[in-house]
């Protein structure tokens, strides 16, 4: 079965700064039944709390527009028959945040909420844009590098035990601009599996790595042998942000998922897990 749980459109914040108001559900449904897709779901940008021209969080959906989101996608649910339509949201893992996040996701009807770490321990990297990669890693310590990894993998944990998300979204993401510390880190890693296990929460596979520096899905190879390992499920996404990335390496990431072992993907209806064939 062919699935794609990881879709932006003209709704997210970061599509209409760059222009990309044609990116439109519907130019998403019919490039996905043209390529053979049976199911996926939309994920646009949120962060809780969000208001209008709001500087920070650009990148996210008005809060506002989060009912006409719904109900285009419900609506193109009914319109199209031969396809799956899942309605979803990549939401942030904001701790200040938290209480307004859960309230949000009981708000609407949600089949699935992915959850991104783009904000960790006073950084910020979200849309890091590559004139301004440098800005955020060159010249920076060894020990400040490595920090910034700790950061991060802290954040996803406090992320996975908040109950809040379904899917752990490119989980190693942090690697994304090839800037990896020389310390092994490795035991962090570990312990960030166990939680998401423990919170039975599925980690996505993100074929969209393949166009950062890092040149590797998210997670690597060895991340995912872990998480299959641990027992934690996997569902897949391309991170589209234009309708000719609907299907973007996506061939590549399934042979990556059958690679260590896995023999179906999760899919969600109304926030409960359910498994298809690969």
């Amino acid at each position: 079965m062919k699935i794609n749980y990881h879709i932006h459109t003209s709704y997210s914040g970061d599509m209409i700064l760059e222009g990309r108001l044609s990116e439109t559900p519907e130019k998403y449904v019919l490039a996905a039944i043209e390529k053979g897709f049976d199911e996926i779901c939309f994920t646009d940008h949120v962060v809780a709390g969000r208001q209008k021209n709001e500087h920070l969080h650009g990148y996210a959906i008005d809060i506002e527009r989060i009912p006409e989101y719904v109900r285009e996608i419900k609506a193109l649910a009914k319109k199209y028959h031969s396809i799956k339509i899942r309605i979803g949201m990549e939401l942030d893992w904001l701790p200040e945040k938290s209480d307004e996040a859960k309230a949000l996701t009981k708000k609407f009807p949600f089949d699935c909420v992915l959850g991104s770490v783009h904000v960790f321990g006073g950084y910020k990297t979200e849309n890091v844009v590559p004139e301004k990669i440098e800005l955020f890693w060159s010249g920076k310590s060894e020990e400040e590098i490595y920090a910034r990894y700790v950061a991060y993998y802290r954040a996803l944990q406090e992320m996975a035990k908040s109950g809040i998300f379904d899917v752990v979204a490119h989980l190693d993401a942090i690697n994304r601009d090839g800037y990896v510390p020389k310390k092994s880190f490795w035991p962090l890693i570990e312990e960030t599996i166990d939680v998401i296990a423990k919170a039975k929460l599925c980690v996505e596979v993100n074929t969209k790595g393949l166009k950062k520096r890092i040149k590797k899905m998210h997670p690597s190879p060895e991340i995912l042998a872990l998480c299959r390992k641990k027992g934690v499920p996997v569902t897949i996404g391309t991170d589209a942000h234009w309708v000719r990335e609907i299907s973007l390496h996506y061939d590549d990431g399934i042979n990556l998922i059958r690679s260590v072992g896995y023999e179906r993907l999760a899919v969600f209806e109304g926030r409960k897990m359910g498994f298809v064939k690969i």
